[in-house]
């Protein structure tokens, strides 16, 4: 607006007409003729940060929040220090908190709980790994990808975790929705779905001792069923599903598949390793603790599978009022759910998100490996020493002792040896100096009292140590 004023002005326009075509008053015209654009005070308010410092503060909120150690309301009201704010609590009020957070852009929310085994395990040498590996069995085997399947499991229960949303009053502190009992039944689904979107019939593992033929009524076409005393998948029923992949894929020697699927121990026995060798079916395993990156049943399916399922599950309590869903409604509850889940759309997409196919090994960014980095370990320095290493011996000077030259840059061990330790030599011959950082300040610049120190010292990025060996 300053800028068309300014033309305006430029060819031959008065003040006053200019402020009557921009709809502002004439003085507020030539105050910013004057001072320029932008406010340079809030009226009787000081800002307590200058525009440098409210951007590292910024920053350092953003960064900690990447590396899934996001500050919490109470802890960002106390990350400042030298303010003027609340001298016994030294920590910011609500209302400038939650202003600075209007004013960047930021906002409370709430994190989804991640485990410290999922933030070490999707690092990137890990992930680099994996695509090299991949990438290997694309170059000599040329899967098509009607012939790339991804296998995992997934557990669904009697009773859904969370319910869904009803139409009540406003302003009702509870609202409530029956529900088929306090804890449900877990029952184990196994899925496999290819790169062209199509799906394997899915495997339930129930979890009782003895199989009846009527717990498959109502499921899924020609899906298959197991049982287990825990209701989770073992090496001897993953062998079991091998055989009913092998059914339907018809893999062979000249026309091998490869199976996606996680390094879980029911994956790697040595009988299964076995029957995939003998069948040219070629096992790749992701990384550990990874899958909610590179899996794409866990990306696109699993979630969708589950919401239909749940659906299911309200729409038979309704219409069997008093009656709770047992292992002999869940394969015809699962009947229904599964073909609105299993869409080509969903099976492209997940293998796309994932990068495995179209092959796409940086389709992770950089953001993507930062909570890993919390947790990274650099290499153990060693200190160096060398056996019979010949000291070099330097003319005497002024008739006095022949000095000692050692290597330069090496470091100093007090560790027992038969060698000599090199050392860095010394300058006047006195002891070995310290080379002062650049920019350090001096010792008296460091016993004034700062006047802004980074929330980084007040509130760090944590880092794992290293582990003492023993």
């Amino acid at each position: 607006m300053l800028e068309s004023a300014k033309q305006m002005l430029e060819a031959g326009q008065s003040k006053r007409s200019i402020a009557r075509d921009l709809g502002i008053t004439e003085g507020a015209l030539r105050k910013r003729l004057k001072m320029g654009a932008g406010v340079t005070k809030l009226g009787r308010f000081v800002s307590v940060f200058t525009s440098a410092e409210e951007t590292q503060l910024k920053e350092h909120v953003i960064d900690l929040d990447s590396h899934f150690y996001g500050l919490t309301f109470k802890d960002f009201q106390g990350t400042q220090v030298s303010n003027p704010f609340d001298k016994d609590t030294k920590m910011a009020g609500k209302e400038w908190a939650l202003s600075f957070l209007k004013k960047h852009k930021l906002s409370l929310r709430v994190p989804k709980k991640t485990s410290l085994a999922r933030i070490m395990g999707f690092n990137k040498p890990q992930v680099d790994l994996f695509f090299q590996n991949l990438e290997e069995l694309m170059t000599k085997h040329k899967f098509p990808p009607s012939r790339m399947f991804n296998m995992d499991e997934s557990g669904i229960s009697t009773v859904p975790n969370r319910a869904p949303r009803v139409v009540s009053v406003q302003g009702k502190k509870a609202v409530g929705k029956v529900l088929l009992a306090e804890r449900g039944q877990l029952t184990t689904v196994i899925c496999a779905m290819s790169a062209s979107g199509n799906f394997i019939p899915p495997a339930i593992v129930f979890a009782r001792k003895r199989l009846k033929q009527e717990l498959l009524n109502g499921a899924p076409t020609e899906a298959v069923m197991f049982c287990s005393d825990s209701g989770y998948s073992n090496s001897e029923i993953f062998l079991e599903w091998l055989k009913h992949f092998q059914t339907h894929i018809h893999s062979s020697k000249d026309n091998p598949v490869l199976l996606v699927m996680d390094n879980h121990a029911s994956h790697i026995s040595i009988n299964a390793v076995n029957f995939c060798r003998d069948h040219e079916i070629y096992l790749l395993t992701i990384p550990p603790h990874s899958s909610h990156k590179l899996q794409p049943l866990d990306k696109c399916f699993f979630k969708p599978l589950k919401d239909f399922f749940a659906q299911m599950c309200d729409q038979w309590m309704v219409n069997n009022p008093g009656r709770v869903v047992t292992q002999f409604q869940i394969s015809e509850l699962l009947g229904e759910a599964y073909p609105k889940a299993a869409t080509m759309g969903r099976g492209i997409n997940g293998f796309k998100e994932c990068g495995i196919y179209p092959i796409n090994k940086y389709i992770f960014s950089e953001e993507d490996f930062l909570p890993s980095s919390v947790t990274d370990q650099g290499f153990p320095v060693e200190p160096i020493i060398e056996d019979n290493m010949q000291t070099l011996q330097t003319p005497a000077q002024n008739g006095g002792e022949t000095p000692t030259t050692s290597m330069p840059n090496t470091a100093t061990s007090s560790a027992q040896s038969t060698g000599k330790i090199i050392q860095t030599p010394a300058h006047d011959g006195g002891e070995t100096p310290t080379k002062p950082m650049p920019n350090t300040p001096s010792s008296s610049a460091q016993s004034t009292r700062k006047t802004w120190v980074s929330p980084a010292d007040i509130k760090p990025l944590p880092k794992r140590a290293h582990k003492q060996k023993r």
